[in-house]
């Protein structure tokens, strides 16, 4: 029996077939290719994340502020210290936590909470201050109601290493991520983030349905975990190609990570908004600028608030748009209650609370200059690598109180020079610069570089090199004091000088003096050109030179007749430093930013200590000192009283060639500040160092209060004060003298020894003038 051949099968079914085991060969090979390209992309995101999450960034913090019975307590700057602080306002009278505030009128609370300072655990304690006045009248605990001497309050977080940026961040842990605030985050973007691979199929469908229309944007809704990878990896772009990568990368986060640790990646990077030239990153960060809070005290309210501003953080910034934000934070209470992480209760309330939002502070950057300054220091220790994670606390010198008083300053002050020079139609724009020193330790307790480090980070302190013109003069007269006494009388004759390569030089005064000599003393008070000229030449220029190096100025100084006056470039940094000599008692001292380094454990891996030198003896200091108080008595300083300084100061102004610079550096026995004033372009500001600079100085001095005793300054041992002849400029002893004065002078040198003998010789030479005097003669 012949066999019936099996007929073909249509051609159309043979190509069918062919083409489904094609396709599902390629589907398969896709799939490989799209798990192999999960795999790896998981194990390149799990290095990056890792490195990111687990780094503890490195921070710099400030000095301890210390409160005691006596010290003045304002309550704006107090507001802004309590701010920085991360102290949060009590929002209960009955419930008072660790890191919260209180104001009750005559009595302000605060618990300040445990914290590590300089290798040491400093334990919590509740506390309260009495105030009378604006004073502190008495502290005690709150818990026992004993006494205190004295507080200090925790140091600030100034600034982190993290990253490529030097930003302000504060980490979460899942852990510490309270239920309403996840339900609230899980509410607004993406509520069935447990349950999902990292995509939503539906989301994905729309967007290729809108990008397959010709749509030029694509729409639709991602997940946590696509926002995360966006943020992260992607481009903002919005393209087809970029959202397939977002896909691959969205599920290689799924595959290395679990839910939990995918929600506190994200938690800790998004986007908040912005303050000022900052971004807010991070829950941590937004809990601080929003509501000065700490995550695990936020409300459910506030929760939802934050997490409503992830849709639109500027459109729904809550300081510039309050309803629009309020509408939003109301809209995901609505989701939480539909989607059960709320009841109609909890809801209600919720609801019906106000925003709550801080006001915006507005210096967001704390004391940037002198961060730059540390971080120069830190890194030529550390390499950045080992800065951005092993968590080490970098404590310096600086005070929050004095640079908050020392920016408000220099912003003031310029803005007066600003306006007074619009009205004489003149578009030069001043800079300015201020620092604040501890003269004994050269601790630097304040800097401000510039006028707006957004604008530019040029550090005019540390960098900027400038004529210090009349400043110079306390070094030359310092340089003087082993031949010359204060009353050494100078030559204020006009005179030509003839310079080495031939050519003539002549000083000239900036104002008429019409005697012919006067002493030192004067000199440094009017500041007088002409008879500072005259006491370097006869000192000699080498030797004002040695004395200058000695005290911290540069070694490029030239032997020049105009080297008197300042003829030469010196930062404010080396100028600040050399004046802290006469402050010190002769001792100059090395400027000191940073006091420890801690690792994240508070061991103390670096120690900084004082580091100084005597450079003049305490006595030739004294003599400046006394010199330099008379130029805030009755000379180029002598405003000082009527700008609302009235504690003992002494101080020199400094103005260069065409009004170039304009410089005041003064000081009392608790510490020293200089100011600068002037153009980058070193174009004339039409100032000098008395109408520019010595106002910022005063502004800086009444703010701070705290810091300055009031004191005098005390004589050394080897210095003597003697009735002194005007005309000669010599002690007086026993010759007629009708024009006297009281002078100091070293015990011993050009005006001998002075003993008893001499004391009575000057009482019985008084005696007698005094009677001569008395019957007409």
């Amino acid at each position: 029996m012949t066999k019936q051949r099996k007929k073909p099968l249509p051609l159309y079914r043979n190509w069918l077939s062919r083409l489904v085991i094609f396709s599902g060969i390629m589907a398969l090979i896709l799939t490989a290719a799209a798990c192999m390209t999960v795999f790896m992309l998981s194990d390149v995101i799990r290095k990056q994340f890792d490195g990111r999450r687990w780094a503890i960034p490195s921070a710099i913090y400030s000095d301890q502020t210390l409160l005691y019975p006596g010290s003045l307590l304002k309550k704006a700057p107090f507001e802004n210290r309590m701010h920085q602080g991360h102290f949060s306002p009590a929002a209960d009278r009955q419930f008072f936590r660790p890191g919260e505030w209180r104001d009750l009128g005559h009595t302000i609370e605060i618990y300040i909470p445990e914290y590590a300072f300089r290798g040491k655990k400093i334990a919590a304690v509740p506390i309260r201050l009495h105030i009378r006045q604006h004073r502190i009248t008495t502290i005690e605990r709150m818990d026992t109601g004993a006494p205190l001497p004295m507080v200090a309050l925790p140091p600030v977080a100034m600034a982190q290493v993290f990253g490529k940026n030097r930003e302000l961040r504060t980490l979460v842990s899942y852990q510490h991520l309270p239920p309403h605030l996840i339900h609230a985050f899980l509410a607004a973007e993406d509520h069935r983030f447990f349950d999902h691979p990292g995509i939503d199929p539906t989301g994905i469908a729309r967007a290729l349905f809108h990008n397959l229309k010709g749509s030029k944007h694509l729409h639709g809704g991602s997940t946590l975990t696509q926002q995360l990878a966006k943020n992260y990896f992607l481009t903002p772009e919005r393209t087809l190609n970029r959202k397939l990568k977002e896909v691959f990368i969205s599920l290689a986060i799924e595959w290395a990570y679990p839910k939990e640790t995918i929600l506190e990646i994200y938690l800790n990077e998004i986007y908040f908004g912005q303050m000022g030239a900052i971004a807010i990153h991070g829950i941590g960060e937004a809990a601080r600028f929003y509501f000065q809070k700490s995550v695990s005290n936020l409300s459910v309210a506030e929760s939802a608030m934050l997490a409503g501003l992830i849709k639109g953080p500027g459109q729904y910034a809550p300081h510039r748009y309050p309803d629009r934000c309020l509408k939003r934070r109301n809209q995901v209470l609505d989701a939480m209650k539909r989607f059960g992480y709320l009841t109609e209760a909890d809801r209600a309330v919720a609801e019906n609370s106000p925003l709550g939002v801080r006001p915006r502070m507005r210096h967001p950057r704390i004391a940037p200059y002198f961060i730059d300054t540390v971080l120069k220091q830190i890194t030529a220790l550390y390499t950045p690598e080992t800065l951005n994670s092993m968590g080490f606390s970098i404590y310096t010198t600086l005070d929050p109180e004095v640079q908050a008083a020392a920016e408000a300053a220099v912003s003031h002050g310029l803005s007066r020079i600003t306006t007074q020079l619009k009205k004489k139609h003149v578009t030069t724009v001043p800079e300015a610069a201020l620092v604040v020193m501890n003269p004994r330790t050269g601790t630097l307790l304040a800097m401000v570089g510039g006028s707006d480090y957004a604008h530019t980070q040029f550090n005019r302190i540390t960098h900027a090199r400038r004529q210090p013109g009349s400043c110079f003069k306390p070094i030359l007269a310092a340089a003087a004091l082993d031949r010359f006494s204060p009353s050494t009388l100078l030559s204020n004759t006009p005179q030509t000088y003839t310079l080495a390569d031939g050519s003539q030089w002549q000083p000239k005064n900036s104002h008429p003096i019409d005697a012919k000599q006067l002493s030192m003393r004067r000199m440094l008070a009017d500041s007088i050109n002409i008879a500072a000229v005259d006491l370097g030449m006869r000192i000699g220029l080498e030797r004002v030179i040695e004395t200058a190096e000695a005290m911290g100025l540069p070694p490029s100084m030239k032997p020049y007749p105009s080297l008197a006056l300042g003829a030469f470039e010196v930062t404010p940094l080396e100028m600040a430093t050399a004046y802290c000599s006469f402050a010190a008692d002769g001792v100059r001292p090395a400027p000191l930013s940073i006091l420890d380094i801690c690792n994240a454990s508070n061991a103390v891996l670096e120690r900084r200590f004082i580091d100084m030198a005597q450079v003049l003896s305490p006595e030739k200091a004294f003599l400046v000192t006394s010199m330099l108080e008379s130029v805030m008595t009755d000379g180029t300083g002598k405003s000082i009283r009527k700008l609302g300084v009235h504690l003992p100061v002494a101080g020199k102004t400094g103005t260069t060639s065409d009004y170039r610079d304009a410089w005041f550096i003064g000081y009392t026995p608790d510490l020293l500040a200089l100011v600068w004033v002037g153009n980058d372009e070193n174009a004339p500001i039409y100032h000098s160092g008395a109408s520019a600079a010595l106002p910022i100085w005063a502004e800086l001095m009444r703010h701070i209060p705290n810091h300055l005793s009031g004191a005098a300054f005390s004589p050394p041992p080897g210095v003597i004060q003697r009735k002194t002849c005007c005309n000669t400029g010599e002690p007086a002893g026993w010759r007629p003298c009708r024009c006297r004065y009281d002078e100091w002078y070293l015990k011993t040198g050009d005006t001998g020894t002075y003993g008893t003998t001499d004391r009575l010789k000057d009482w019985m030479q008084e005696v007698f003038r005094t009677g001569r005097e008395w019957i007409g003669d």
